[in-house]
């Protein structure tokens, strides 16, 4: 399941990458000092893994 800018605009949205193991993360991300801010810049993560394992960029 991928967020849209929409759900992504208005808090936690839960994201599954299929693997050899599901490991559930919460992540926030804080785009400017005000509350509830936005931005129209591309936002991307890439999750590493103590192991070195890593996703691909999730925007």
């Amino acid at each position: 399941m991928f967020p849209t800018s929409q759900s992504l605009i208005n808090g936690t949205e839960y994201l599954t990458h299929p693997t050899e193991e599901y490991i559930r993360y919460i992540i926030k991300i804080k785009t400017g000092e005000l509350s509830h801010s936005a931005t129209s810049a591309n936002v991307s993560i890439r999750l590493i893994g103590s192991t070195g394992r890593q996703t691909r960029f999730i925007q």
